[in-house]
């Protein structure tokens, strides 16, 4: 990833009012662009078929690809700032200081949008985060200078690439999405001075880019949305509870001792709080079941190092180990071979995790190995689309079957930072910090 702390791989007191948002008629279109005609930027190509030769295809994407021929491939021919998301049949990146949507069956431009956002010293870099949720695609883009952050716009786009709306909170330092429930979507500001004080979390309308509330809370590094609640991991080291609906601030939790708290999970019922502790080996909790109403305590457990937590039918614990935590505490399964289970891909039976230089799937009822996989050095599974599971390491993306884990295809890039794939049920789409974009076919 290319802007400051995202390669560790996510608004004042009182009302702000309206005057923040602003409906975006039809009329308020992006350029339209039609297909690339120039080498630099130069129109999708496909490369001859060498699959089953064993000798890596070049792409002029910038990856050698062994065992797979390219769909298409092409250059941006400007940096890449950020992850790329894929929405509705596109390929969505911020490159330069434009948004571009790509065709994900030609590779070509379907639609660009310019935000009004711009750079005006040597030490500023645009910055730009896509989410999708309900089929909406949500841009939020602004400057970033060294610890420092301005001018950040969220837009709803359309699938055309239109803004429907946008929001602009008028508050300095970097922004970042903390989810979405409830017809709003969340966001957090920071300046990576890690103080549980002086920064903003922002509720904002879905339907029209309203704020609905602001609050107080400290330097966010990530965070939760649930049915009733948002929490806030403020400072690295408290977890602030706001009221989704009034935006109140319901509780602040404290761990006990100087153990910073490292991730928070909610859904609809308690707030979960899981704390890095590196020589948690004795019977210190580390992972903390809360009242959404009062903060108080519900049960907390003894389950050593913690790096993340993700809910969603239970709770999963990643770190020393992984576990499943129902909510009364109880645990379902532990792997020993513990890894993060934030930005791991799940599916309807499994989980993939990276385990010792292996890609491990494992089954989410019970815990058990279902295949594992060699990987020359730490190979971190990103995503799963039709019956591939993609997995990145060592500057190279592989593709490997969801069945049995064998190798598919490999991606190496030509030394270029690669950002995360994406996949869908046809292939994965696999970009490069310089602007190189490839679709290789499952």
């Amino acid at each position: 990833m290319v802007s400051r702390r995202r390669t560790l791989h996510l608004l004042g007191a009182g009302l702000f009012g309206l005057g923040g948002c602003s409906e975006r008629g039809e009329n308020a279109t992006p350029t339209r662009t039609p297909s690339p005609t120039g080498t630099a930027t130069g129109t999708p190509t496909a490369a001859t078929d060498t699959t089953s030769t064993g000798t890596p295809s070049p792409s002029g994407g910038g990856f050698e690809i062994d065992g797979a021929t390219p769909d298409w491939e092409r250059s941006i021919g400007e940096r890449v700032h950020g992850d790329p998301v894929y929405a509705d049949g596109h390929v969505v990146l911020a490159a330069g200081e434009t948004v571009y949507g790509l065709d994900a069956e030609t590779g070509e431009t379907a639609w660009t949008f310019d935000p009004p956002v711009s750079i005006e010293r040597r030490v500023e870099r645009f910055d730009a985060t896509f989410r999708v949720h309900d089929g909406t695609l949500y841009a939020l883009v602004g400057v970033h200078f060294g610890l420092g952050g301005r001018d950040y716009r969220l837009s709803a786009l359309r699938p055309d690439g239109t803004e429907r709306w946008y929001h602009e909170s008028e508050l300095g330092g970097f922004h970042e999405f903390v989810g979405f429930r409830d017809g709003v979507v969340v966001l957090v500001t920071n300046d990576d001075e890690f103080q549980p004080d002086g920064q903003s979390v922002v509720a904002v309308d879905r339907g029209n880019g309203r704020e609905r509330w602001r609050a107080d809370t400290g330097d966010a590094f990530g965070g939760a949305v649930g049915s009733e609640v948002a929490t806030v991991n403020a400072g690295d080291r408290v977890v602030d509870c706001f009221d989704l609906a009034t935006g109140d601030r319901r509780f602040r939790f404290s761990p006990p001792g100087d153990d910073p708290s490292v991730a928070s999970a909610v859904g609809d019922g308690p707030v979960f709080v899981a704390l890095r502790r590196y020589d948690a080996d004795g019977d210190d909790p580390t992972l903390y079941a809360l009242s959404p109403v009062s903060g108080d305590e519900i049960w907390s457990l003894a389950v050593g190092s913690v790096t993340s937590l993700r809910l969603l039918d239970d709770l999963y614990v990643g770190g020393a180990s992984v576990r499943r935590v129902g909510s009364d505490g109880s645990e379902v399964w532990r792997y020993d071979d513990g890894e993060s289970v934030t930005g791991v891909p799940f599916d309807e039976g499994a989980l993939y995790i990276d385990a010792e230089s292996q890609v491990v799937k494992i089954d989410r009822g019970n815990g058990r190995e279902l295949w594992t996989a060699n990987a020359t050095v730490a190979s971190s599974p990103v995503a799963v689309g039709g019956d591939a599971v993609l997995s990145v390491g060592d500057s190279a993306v592989t593709a490997r079957s969801v069945g049995d884990g064998v190798e598919r295809w490999r991606a190496i890039s030509d030394g270029e930072h690669l950002l995360d794939p994406m996949a869908d049920a046809t292939g994965a789409y696999l970009v490069t910090g310089h602007g190189g974009v490839v679709k290789v076919p499952f």
